[in-house]
């Protein structure tokens, strides 16, 4: 199993864990059968999206983790290829100048455009991509975390108003 499989997997399992804990929460406030304010079904559903986001973005944080990683791998790759295409082209066509060199690469389609420059431009894009989408995800984790927070705060504020 990969490793950011085996993260994924751990992120839906805790996921699972705390959504069963909330259904528990959820229970008990509920005395068995009755009704939740509607303070408490917010905060509990609040809970839940907390929950349910924080499972997605460990499990896509690993993709990208893994993912971001192939990429650099793959750019570290395409420099090394080309590095090794033109010290193969001196070797092989010693009797030739430089420019005689690069001009047979380029015959076949090989040069450093088509070895380094545009799949390196593609993986870059991509892992701008990964970045925006990793920001994205922290963003909604922070927007739900201030709901939550702000639910918790009126909560309190109304429980010591009745008591």
């Amino acid at each position: 199993m990969s490793r950011s499989k085996g993260n994924a997997q751990l992120a839906q399992h805790e996921t699972n864990k705390e959504l069963n804990r909330l259904n528990r929460l959820r229970k008990k406030m509920s005395h068995g059968g009755g009704s939740l304010s509607a303070s408490q079904e917010i905060f509990l559903d609040a809970m839940q999206a907390k929950a349910l986001t924080s499972g997605y973005k460990q499990s896509i944080q690993s993709e990208i983790d893994a993912l971001t990683k192939y990429l650099k791998v793959e750019i570290e790759n395409a420099y090394t290829l080309w590095k090794q295409t033109q010290a193969d082209a001196k070797r092989w066509g010693e009797h030739l100048n430089d420019a005689e060199e690069m001009e047979a690469l380029a015959a076949g389609n090989v040069t450093e455009y088509s070895i380094v420059r545009q799949p390196v431009n593609e993986y870059e894009n991509i892992l701008t991509m990964l970045r925006r989408t990793q920001s994205d995800l922290d963003n909604l984790l922070a927007q739900i975390k201030a709901t939550i927070d702000k639910q918790v705060a009126i909560d309190k504020e109304l429980a010591q108003y009745l008591s």
